[in-house]
């Protein structure tokens, strides 16, 4: 039986083997079977919830599920590997029957390169340019089952909804993976006096004695002389102890499997070790941060501050002040990489793949641009305009008028009129050095300050919910793995 006590295991080759490859004479029809039970489909549907990517393993679940719950109504699916067409040729023919036109014109001349399902239907059905044949074959009905002919492993599906597998080609088992129960055979061309071994078949000699008894029932003491060296008997009582255990043997190769992905996927000690160099990450990115926080943005601000944020480049400081955030800035530039990688860590992506337009200071940066420089310009026009107004033009007309009305000079008018507008100016510069100070300190390294200190919490905030998201998981799969053990064992 399958099934492994340890959950953080690497299973040997021969539990592998096993697996994938079992001794035929290791069952007789006292095996146990497994039967439904309500509170095994619920864990077992939980099961697939919790291993969502793994497509193969959730075919077989279902299968599983629909066998538990209506035996009957869902037939047993057997994948046939690099079997003769022979084979099914022989087995699913009545040769007494009267109407064989489904197996001469259509079941025999079936493609032997691609997948073929042959099931049970009470009238023919031709499905044939789907490959599906649907037969009224007595050796299906009587068996509840069904065939996959598996003849071409490039068109392998893994949602094929077989319960187990019989290989007959060694060279063609190598091409393909099967994790579920399969058994191994062989079909050749033996000699017609030697007696067969329990797992070997002469397929070929069987289709001959059936095709014998079709043209004459005179064939039938031939048929009875050369039938035990065919082995189909022994094939055939084979077969019916695997269709016995089908589903006790596809819960144990379910398991196993749930086994093998829980080891390939991430466990608790790996998840811890991840915590540990991710939280060190974060530690060394925030001190990172700050230090270039103080060391590189504030003497690029200043830098920026004197080339261009003067009021002669007032309507060209939006478009100035983006590029320096997005181009020129390596303060940003640096935090956007650093952030980057932590981020593609945690996400388990590569970092170089996305722009993580989630980062607080690329956010922050968009809202300076979108929001914060156009109160900038509008205080520098209003400023200009209100100055202009107030002070400068009422200097300006009243010199005018001391010189074309009152009769002054024009050199004292003159110099009144450029002591007003100088004046003027002085006012705006002055104004405009405090306020850009002011917007400097309070809306760009304020909010910066304060959007690296947002910017590493929503980190380690993303890394908190997913580590324990991940914790979660993996404490789920681990209970599912061992709730699902002991239904199968009892």
């Amino acid at each position: 039986m399958i099934g492994y006590k340890s959950f953080n295991f690497k299973p040997s080759l021969s539990k592998l083997i096993n697996l994938r490859l079992y001794s035929i004479n290791q069952y007789s029809t006292n095996q146990k079977v497994l039967n439904y039970n309500e509170d095994l489909v619920i864990n077992l549907i939980k099961a697939k919830q919790l291993f969502p990517q793994n497509i193969q393993l959730n075919n077989k679940i279902n299968v599983l599920i629909s066998r538990l719950k209506l035996p009957k109504l869902n037939k047993i699916r057997i994948g046939l590997i690099g079997s003769k067409p022979s084979l099914l040729n022989s087995l699913l023919i009545d040769p007494f029957e009267s109407d064989l036109n489904w197996y001469h014109n259509h079941l025999i001349k079936r493609s032997s390169n691609e997948n073929n399902v042959i099931k049970y239907s009470s009238k023919f059905v031709d499905n044939s340019d789907s490959n599906i044949f649907a037969i009224p074959s007595p050796f299906l009905l009587d068996k509840n089952i069904e065939f996959l002919e598996i003849n071409n492993n490039e068109t392998i599906e893994l949602n094929d909804n077989v319960s187990f597998y019989l290989t007959f080609n060694k060279t063609f088992q190598n091409l393909i993976q099967i994790n579920y129960p399969n058994y191994l055979f062989k079909d050749e061309n033996f000699p017609q006096n030697q007696y067969l071994n329990f797992n070997e078949i002469n397929s070929n000699l069987y289709d001959e004695l059936i095709n014998s008894l079709q043209k004459s029932s005179e064939n039938s003491i031939i048929y009875s002389k050369l039938y035990p060296y065919t082995n189909i008997k022994q094939f055939i009582e084979n077969l019916n102890n695997f269709i016995e255990i089908s589903d006790l043997r596809l819960s144990e190769s379910i398991l196993l499997n749930l086994n093998l992905e829980l080891n390939n996927n991430q466990s608790i000690n790996q998840l811890n070790l991840k915590d540990i160099k991710i939280k060190s990450n974060l530690l060394n990115y925030s001190e990172n941060l700050n230090h270039q926080f103080q060391q590189k943005f504030k003497s690029e601000l200043s830098k920026f501050d004197r080339d261009y944020l003067n009021l002669w480049n007032l309507y060209e400081i939006n478009q100035s002040f983006k590029n320096f955030l997005f181009n020129d800035c390596k303060f940003l530039q640096n935090s956007i990489k650093q952030y980057s990688y932590i981020k593609g860590q945690i996400d388990d992506l590569d970092s170089q793949s996305s722009q993580l337009n989630d980062n607080q200071l690329i956010q922050l940066s968009e809202e300076i641009v979108e929001k914060d420089l156009i109160e900038l310009e509008k205080f520098g026009s209003n400023l200009i305009l209100k100055n202009f107004l107030q002070l400068q033009l009422p200097i300006v007309i009243i010199s005018s008028l001391g010189y074309f009305i009152f009769n002054y000079s024009s050199y004292s008018m003159i110099g009144l009129g450029l002591f007003g507008i100088l004046l003027g100016l002085n006012n705006i510069l002055q104004k405009w050095i405090k306020f850009v100070q002011i917007w400097l300190n309070d809306k760009i390294l304020e909010n910066f300050r304060i959007g690296i200190l947002k910017n590493v919490n929503s980190l380690r905030e993303l890394w908190d919910l997913k580590y324990n998201k991940e914790k979660h998981y993996i404490d789920e799969r681990i209970k599912i793995i061992k709730t699902l053990q002991t239904f199968i064992e009892k």
